[in-house]
Protein backbone atom coordinates (compact mmCIF):
# COMPACT_ATOMS: atom_id res chain seq x y z
CA UNK A 1 0.00 0.00 0.00
CA UNK A 2 2.89 2.89 1.37
CA UNK A 3 4.08 2.13 -2.50
CA UNK A 4 0.81 3.94 -3.91
CA UNK A 5 0.56 6.56 -1.48
CA UNK A 6 3.23 9.48 -3.02
CA UNK A 7 1.44 8.56 -6.95
CA UNK A 8 -2.38 9.53 -5.15
CA UNK A 9 -1.27 12.77 -3.75
CA UNK A 10 -0.08 14.50 -7.15
CA UNK A 11 -3.15 13.23 -9.24
CA UNK A 12 -5.45 14.65 -6.19
CA UNK A 13 -3.25 18.07 -6.46
CA UNK A 14 -3.69 18.01 -10.50
CA UNK A 15 -7.26 17.54 -10.11
CA UNK A 16 -7.87 20.24 -7.67
CA UNK A 17 -5.85 22.56 -9.49
CA UNK A 18 -7.51 21.94 -12.98
CA UNK A 19 -10.74 22.75 -11.47
CA UNK A 20 -9.65 26.31 -9.82
CA UNK A 21 -8.51 27.11 -12.93
CA UNK A 22 -11.47 26.34 -14.65
CA UNK A 23 -13.78 27.57 -11.84
CA UNK A 24 -13.36 31.15 -12.56
CA UNK A 25 -14.28 30.89 -16.54
CA UNK A 26 -17.63 28.91 -15.86
CA UNK A 27 -18.38 31.77 -12.86
CA UNK A 28 -18.21 34.28 -15.57
CA UNK A 29 -19.91 32.24 -18.28
CA UNK A 30 -22.74 31.01 -15.73
CA UNK A 31 -23.30 34.76 -14.57
CA UNK A 32 -23.77 35.88 -17.95
CA UNK A 33 -26.15 33.39 -18.91
CA UNK A 34 -28.24 34.56 -15.85
CA UNK A 35 -28.00 37.86 -16.85
CA UNK A 36 -29.15 37.56 -20.78
CA UNK A 37 -32.63 36.17 -19.32
CA UNK A 38 -33.17 39.54 -17.51
CA UNK A 39 -31.02 42.04 -19.32
CA UNK A 40 -33.40 42.45 -22.29
CA UNK A 41 -30.20 43.30 -24.39
CA UNK A 42 -32.50 43.13 -27.91
CA UNK A 43 -34.62 45.56 -26.69
CA UNK A 44 -31.74 47.70 -25.42
CA UNK A 45 -30.17 47.20 -29.34
CA UNK A 46 -33.74 48.51 -30.32
CA UNK A 47 -33.23 51.68 -28.55
CA UNK A 48 -29.86 52.41 -29.74
CA UNK A 49 -31.26 51.87 -33.47
CA UNK A 50 -28.33 49.80 -34.47
CA UNK A 51 -27.50 46.96 -36.75
CA UNK A 52 -24.95 45.32 -39.12
CA UNK A 53 -22.66 48.09 -40.04
CA UNK A 54 -22.96 50.97 -37.41
CA UNK A 55 -20.47 52.34 -35.41
CA UNK A 56 -21.04 52.57 -31.33
CA UNK A 57 -19.25 52.63 -28.11
CA UNK A 58 -19.92 51.21 -25.33
CA UNK A 59 -18.46 53.18 -22.61
CA UNK A 60 -18.11 51.46 -19.21
CA UNK A 61 -16.92 48.86 -20.71
CA UNK A 62 -16.01 46.30 -18.18
CA UNK A 63 -15.51 43.00 -18.55
CA UNK A 64 -17.67 43.21 -22.17
CA UNK A 65 -20.78 41.68 -21.81
CA UNK A 66 -22.09 44.47 -23.99
CA UNK A 67 -19.27 45.04 -25.90
CA UNK A 68 -19.25 41.42 -26.69
CA UNK A 69 -22.76 41.11 -28.16
CA UNK A 70 -22.35 44.83 -29.72
CA UNK A 71 -19.43 43.26 -31.90
CA UNK A 72 -21.96 40.62 -32.69
CA UNK A 73 -25.09 42.82 -33.66
CA UNK A 74 -23.21 45.25 -35.94
CA UNK A 75 -20.76 42.65 -37.66
CA UNK A 76 -17.52 42.75 -39.29
CA UNK A 77 -18.17 45.95 -41.51
CA UNK A 78 -19.38 47.91 -38.24
CA UNK A 79 -16.99 48.99 -35.06
CA UNK A 80 -17.62 48.85 -31.38
CA UNK A 81 -15.20 51.34 -29.22
CA UNK A 82 -14.84 49.95 -26.03
CA UNK A 83 -13.96 52.68 -23.39
CA UNK A 84 -13.00 52.25 -20.10
CA UNK A 85 -10.76 53.66 -17.20
CA UNK A 86 -9.16 50.97 -15.54
CA UNK A 87 -6.08 49.75 -17.73
CA UNK A 88 -6.45 46.46 -15.83
CA UNK A 89 -10.06 45.93 -16.96
CA UNK A 90 -9.14 46.88 -19.93
CA UNK A 91 -6.27 44.24 -21.18
CA UNK A 92 -8.94 41.94 -19.50
CA UNK A 93 -11.54 42.79 -22.61
CA UNK A 94 -8.46 42.90 -24.62
CA UNK A 95 -8.01 38.98 -23.69
CA UNK A 96 -11.10 38.54 -24.40
CA UNK A 97 -12.06 39.97 -27.30
CA UNK A 98 -8.77 38.22 -28.58
CA UNK A 99 -10.24 35.07 -27.84
CA UNK A 100 -13.34 35.30 -29.17
CA UNK A 101 -12.09 36.56 -32.55
CA UNK A 102 -13.66 40.28 -33.04
CA UNK A 103 -11.22 42.12 -34.99
CA UNK A 104 -13.51 45.34 -35.45
CA UNK A 105 -13.49 46.10 -31.34
CA UNK A 106 -11.61 49.32 -30.29
CA UNK A 107 -10.49 49.16 -26.82
CA UNK A 108 -9.64 52.88 -25.58
CA UNK A 109 -8.59 53.73 -22.18
CA UNK A 110 -10.87 56.76 -21.36
CA UNK A 111 -10.37 59.24 -18.33
CA UNK A 112 -12.55 60.34 -15.96
CA UNK A 113 -13.81 63.34 -18.08
CA UNK A 114 -13.36 62.78 -21.57
CA UNK A 115 -13.77 58.59 -23.38
CA UNK A 116 -11.29 59.66 -25.88
CA UNK A 117 -13.80 58.94 -28.82
CA UNK A 118 -13.31 60.25 -32.55
CA UNK A 119 -15.70 62.93 -33.09
CA UNK A 120 -18.92 63.35 -35.45
CA UNK A 121 -18.30 59.01 -35.76
CA UNK A 122 -20.93 56.85 -33.38
CA UNK A 123 -24.29 56.04 -34.56
CA UNK A 124 -25.01 55.17 -31.06
CA UNK A 125 -23.61 55.13 -27.50
CA UNK A 126 -24.73 52.96 -24.61
CA UNK A 127 -23.21 53.12 -20.85
CA UNK A 128 -24.52 50.48 -18.37
CA UNK A 129 -24.44 50.72 -14.65
CA UNK A 130 -21.85 52.96 -15.29
CA UNK A 131 -23.31 56.26 -15.05
CA UNK A 132 -23.40 56.81 -11.56
CA UNK A 133 -19.79 56.20 -11.06
CA UNK A 134 -18.54 59.40 -13.24
CA UNK A 135 -17.86 62.14 -11.54
CA UNK A 136 -17.32 64.84 -14.30
CA UNK A 137 -20.86 64.11 -15.95
CA UNK A 138 -20.80 67.25 -17.71
CA UNK A 139 -17.88 67.09 -19.55
CA UNK A 140 -18.33 63.33 -20.47
CA UNK A 141 -22.04 63.60 -21.93
CA UNK A 142 -20.16 66.69 -24.32
CA UNK A 143 -17.82 64.44 -25.55
CA UNK A 144 -20.21 61.66 -25.68
CA UNK A 145 -22.50 64.25 -27.61
CA UNK A 146 -19.23 65.57 -30.01
CA UNK A 147 -18.72 61.76 -30.82
CA UNK A 148 -22.11 61.48 -31.97
CA UNK A 149 -23.37 61.66 -36.18
CA UNK A 150 -26.57 64.03 -36.75
CA UNK A 151 -28.96 61.85 -35.30
CA UNK A 152 -27.21 59.87 -32.98
CA UNK A 153 -28.11 58.43 -29.87
CA UNK A 154 -26.94 57.43 -26.17
CA UNK A 155 -28.71 55.26 -24.37
CA UNK A 156 -28.06 54.64 -21.08
CA UNK A 157 -29.42 51.70 -18.72
CA UNK A 158 -29.45 52.45 -15.18
CA UNK A 159 -30.14 51.10 -11.60
CA UNK A 160 -32.84 52.69 -9.20
CA UNK A 161 -34.54 51.73 -5.52
CA UNK A 162 -37.96 51.94 -5.02
CA UNK A 163 -38.47 55.03 -2.31
CA UNK A 164 -34.68 56.09 -2.43
CA UNK A 165 -35.51 59.01 -5.31
CA UNK A 166 -35.39 61.66 -2.78
CA UNK A 167 -32.04 61.20 -0.67
CA UNK A 168 -29.46 63.02 -1.60
CA UNK A 169 -26.97 62.28 -5.03
CA UNK A 170 -24.08 61.99 -3.11
CA UNK A 171 -25.63 59.18 -0.85
CA UNK A 172 -27.37 57.23 -4.21
CA UNK A 173 -24.29 57.48 -5.80
CA UNK A 174 -22.15 55.74 -2.68
CA UNK A 175 -25.17 52.77 -3.17
CA UNK A 176 -24.78 52.33 -6.73
CA UNK A 177 -27.86 54.08 -8.35
CA UNK A 178 -29.08 56.99 -9.28
CA UNK A 179 -32.67 58.34 -9.69
CA UNK A 180 -34.08 59.59 -13.13
CA UNK A 181 -34.46 63.26 -12.44
CA UNK A 182 -30.79 63.58 -11.84
CA UNK A 183 -29.88 62.33 -15.09
CA UNK A 184 -32.52 63.91 -16.73
CA UNK A 185 -31.35 67.30 -15.43
CA UNK A 186 -27.29 66.31 -16.46
CA UNK A 187 -28.34 65.14 -19.78
CA UNK A 188 -30.87 68.46 -20.44
CA UNK A 189 -27.66 70.84 -19.38
CA UNK A 190 -25.40 68.45 -21.58
CA UNK A 191 -27.58 69.89 -24.75
CA UNK A 192 -29.66 66.50 -25.24
CA UNK A 193 -33.42 66.07 -25.82
CA UNK A 194 -34.83 62.71 -24.19
CA UNK A 195 -36.66 61.12 -26.68
CA UNK A 196 -37.67 57.85 -24.46
CA UNK A 197 -37.83 56.60 -20.69
CA UNK A 198 -39.46 53.13 -19.80
CA UNK A 199 -38.88 52.93 -16.02
CA UNK A 200 -38.85 49.95 -15.06
CA UNK A 201 -36.93 48.69 -17.49
CA UNK A 202 -35.99 45.89 -15.54
CA UNK A 203 -36.34 43.81 -12.51
CA UNK A 204 -34.30 41.35 -11.35
CA UNK A 205 -34.33 40.94 -7.47
CA UNK A 206 -34.22 43.66 -4.56
CA UNK A 207 -36.12 46.50 -3.83
CA UNK A 208 -35.58 48.33 -7.54
CA UNK A 209 -34.48 47.85 -10.83
CA UNK A 210 -33.21 49.96 -14.19
CA UNK A 211 -34.66 52.21 -16.19
CA UNK A 212 -33.34 53.22 -19.70
CA UNK A 213 -33.31 56.63 -21.28
CA UNK A 214 -32.87 57.50 -24.75
CA UNK A 215 -31.02 60.62 -25.58
CA UNK A 216 -30.55 62.92 -28.77
CA UNK A 217 -28.40 65.60 -29.06
CA UNK A 218 -30.83 68.98 -29.14
CA UNK A 219 -31.44 69.71 -32.90
CA UNK A 220 -30.66 73.54 -34.02
CA UNK A 221 -33.57 75.90 -33.85
CA UNK A 222 -36.34 76.05 -37.40
CA UNK A 223 -36.91 78.97 -38.65
CA UNK A 224 -40.22 79.91 -37.96
CA UNK A 225 -43.10 79.25 -40.63
CA UNK A 226 -44.23 82.13 -42.85
CA UNK A 227 -47.32 83.85 -41.52
CA UNK A 228 -47.75 81.47 -37.99
CA UNK A 229 -47.15 84.18 -35.43
CA UNK A 230 -50.57 84.48 -34.77
CA UNK A 231 -51.13 82.10 -31.79
CA UNK A 232 -54.49 81.38 -32.23
CA UNK A 233 -54.43 81.09 -36.03
CA UNK A 234 -53.37 80.38 -39.32
CA UNK A 235 -52.37 76.84 -40.58
CA UNK A 236 -50.48 75.71 -37.31
CA UNK A 237 -53.99 75.50 -35.79
CA UNK A 238 -54.93 72.53 -38.16
CA UNK A 239 -52.29 70.67 -40.59
CA UNK A 240 -49.53 71.36 -38.74
CA UNK A 241 -50.17 71.04 -35.55
CA UNK A 242 -51.65 67.85 -36.09
CA UNK A 243 -54.41 67.60 -33.21
CA UNK A 244 -55.69 64.60 -33.99
CA UNK A 245 -52.17 62.64 -34.07
CA UNK A 246 -51.46 64.26 -30.50
CA UNK A 247 -54.36 63.19 -29.11
CA UNK A 248 -54.29 59.57 -30.49
CA UNK A 249 -50.28 59.43 -29.06
CA UNK A 250 -51.55 60.36 -25.48
CA UNK A 251 -53.43 57.30 -25.27
CA UNK A 252 -56.43 58.79 -23.26
CA UNK A 253 -59.24 56.81 -21.92
CA UNK A 254 -62.87 57.26 -20.98
CA UNK A 255 -63.48 58.97 -17.70
CA UNK A 256 -60.44 60.54 -17.74
CA UNK A 257 -60.45 64.43 -16.66
CA UNK A 258 -58.20 66.31 -18.63
CA UNK A 259 -56.70 70.29 -18.69
CA UNK A 260 -55.78 71.78 -21.33
CA UNK A 261 -53.64 74.95 -20.30
CA UNK A 262 -53.45 77.74 -22.71
CA UNK A 263 -56.01 76.14 -24.39
CA UNK A 264 -56.73 79.33 -27.13
CA UNK A 265 -59.17 78.18 -29.75
CA UNK A 266 -59.73 75.01 -28.28
CA UNK A 267 -58.62 72.57 -31.15
CA UNK A 268 -57.19 70.20 -28.81
CA UNK A 269 -59.78 70.61 -25.95
CA UNK A 270 -62.65 69.83 -27.81
CA UNK A 271 -61.26 66.17 -29.34
CA UNK A 272 -60.02 65.55 -25.73
CA UNK A 273 -63.91 65.84 -24.57
CA UNK A 274 -64.85 63.55 -27.34
CA UNK A 275 -62.22 60.90 -26.24
CA UNK A 276 -62.63 60.33 -22.55
CA UNK A 277 -66.66 60.02 -22.73
CA UNK A 278 -68.28 58.84 -21.08
CA UNK A 279 -67.50 60.14 -17.84
CA UNK A 280 -64.60 62.45 -18.14
CA UNK A 281 -64.23 65.91 -18.53
CA UNK A 282 -62.10 68.53 -20.70
CA UNK A 283 -60.72 71.79 -19.46
CA UNK A 284 -60.25 74.41 -21.85
CA UNK A 285 -57.84 77.13 -19.61
CA UNK A 286 -56.78 80.34 -21.23
CA UNK A 287 -56.00 84.02 -19.85
CA UNK A 288 -57.43 85.26 -22.87
CA UNK A 289 -61.36 86.18 -22.18
CA UNK A 290 -61.82 86.34 -26.15
CA UNK A 291 -60.49 83.00 -26.08
CA UNK A 292 -62.66 81.46 -23.13
CA UNK A 293 -66.24 82.89 -24.69
CA UNK A 294 -65.10 81.03 -27.91
CA UNK A 295 -64.32 78.44 -26.16
CA UNK A 296 -67.52 77.99 -24.78
CA UNK A 297 -69.80 78.97 -27.72
CA UNK A 298 -67.53 76.01 -29.55
CA UNK A 299 -68.40 73.37 -26.68
CA UNK A 300 -72.60 74.70 -27.36
CA UNK A 301 -72.21 74.28 -30.86
CA UNK A 302 -70.66 70.61 -30.58
CA UNK A 303 -72.97 69.66 -27.94
CA UNK A 304 -70.42 68.38 -25.73
CA UNK A 305 -71.23 68.85 -22.08
CA UNK A 306 -68.27 67.68 -20.96
CA UNK A 307 -66.45 70.88 -22.43
CA UNK A 308 -65.50 73.66 -19.87
CA UNK A 309 -63.90 76.36 -20.76
CA UNK A 310 -62.44 78.80 -17.82
CA UNK A 311 -60.75 81.66 -17.52
CA UNK A 312 -57.38 81.78 -15.40
CA UNK A 313 -54.63 83.92 -14.26
CA UNK A 314 -50.95 84.10 -15.81
CA UNK A 315 -49.80 82.31 -12.88
CA UNK A 316 -52.39 80.12 -11.86
CA UNK A 317 -53.83 77.47 -13.47
CA UNK A 318 -57.12 77.20 -11.01
CA UNK A 319 -56.44 73.58 -10.66
CA UNK A 320 -57.54 71.87 -7.02
CA UNK A 321 -54.61 69.17 -5.80
CA UNK A 322 -55.93 65.43 -7.31
CA UNK A 323 -58.47 67.19 -9.26
CA UNK A 324 -57.08 65.90 -12.88
CA UNK A 325 -55.52 63.11 -14.71
CA UNK A 326 -53.62 65.14 -17.04
CA UNK A 327 -52.40 68.42 -17.86
CA UNK A 328 -52.20 69.53 -21.36
CA UNK A 329 -49.80 72.94 -22.12
CA UNK A 330 -49.74 74.07 -25.30
CA UNK A 331 -47.63 72.80 -28.13
CA UNK A 332 -45.19 75.20 -28.50
CA UNK A 333 -42.51 75.36 -30.30
CA UNK A 334 -40.16 77.89 -32.49
CA UNK A 335 -42.87 78.79 -34.40
CA UNK A 336 -43.96 81.19 -31.78
CA UNK A 337 -40.95 83.44 -30.64
CA UNK A 338 -42.71 83.76 -26.92
CA UNK A 339 -42.65 80.24 -25.80
CA UNK A 340 -39.49 78.46 -25.07
CA UNK A 341 -37.58 75.83 -26.44
CA UNK A 342 -37.65 71.91 -26.03
CA UNK A 343 -34.34 72.45 -24.11
CA UNK A 344 -35.86 75.27 -21.96
CA UNK A 345 -38.96 74.14 -21.47
CA UNK A 346 -37.35 70.47 -19.93
CA UNK A 347 -35.04 72.48 -17.79
CA UNK A 348 -37.92 74.29 -16.08
CA UNK A 349 -39.99 71.32 -15.86
CA UNK A 350 -37.34 69.50 -14.05
CA UNK A 351 -36.47 72.34 -11.83
CA UNK A 352 -40.56 72.45 -10.91
CA UNK A 353 -40.09 68.85 -10.05
CA UNK A 354 -41.41 66.89 -13.67
CA UNK A 355 -39.40 64.06 -15.19
CA UNK A 356 -39.98 63.12 -18.67
CA UNK A 357 -41.58 59.75 -19.92
CA UNK A 358 -41.88 60.40 -23.39
CA UNK A 359 -40.79 62.52 -26.52
CA UNK A 360 -42.76 62.30 -29.29
CA UNK A 361 -41.21 63.51 -32.54
CA UNK A 362 -43.86 63.19 -35.60
CA UNK A 363 -44.76 66.91 -35.26
CA UNK A 364 -42.34 69.36 -37.38
CA UNK A 365 -41.06 72.40 -36.13
CA UNK A 366 -43.09 72.15 -32.89
CA UNK A 367 -42.22 69.55 -30.26
CA UNK A 368 -44.51 67.20 -27.98
CA UNK A 369 -43.16 65.72 -24.64
CA UNK A 370 -44.84 63.87 -21.48
CA UNK A 371 -44.02 64.36 -18.14
CA UNK A 372 -45.05 62.73 -14.77
CA UNK A 373 -44.73 64.65 -11.09
CA UNK A 374 -41.77 63.00 -9.21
Amino acid sequence: MSTHVPLRFPLIALVVASFLALTPRVSAQSQEAQRESWQRVPDIFAAMGIGANSIVADIGAGQGFFTTRLAKAVGESGRVYAVDISAATLDRLRTRIAAEGFTHVVPILGAADDPKLPAATLDAALIVNAYHEMTAHQAMLAAIRRALKPGGRLVIVESFITGQGGVPRANQESRHFLAPQHLQRDAIEAGFVITRVESPFTRHGGPGGEYLTVLEPTPPPLAPPPGNGNRGSGPMDESARRPDDVVAALELKSGRVVADIGAASGIFTRRFARVVEPGGRALGLDVDAAAVDAMKKDATTLGLRNYEARLVAPDDPGLTPTSVDMIVDFPAGSPFPDHPDQKQAEAELASAGYRVIKTHTFLSGQYCIELVAR
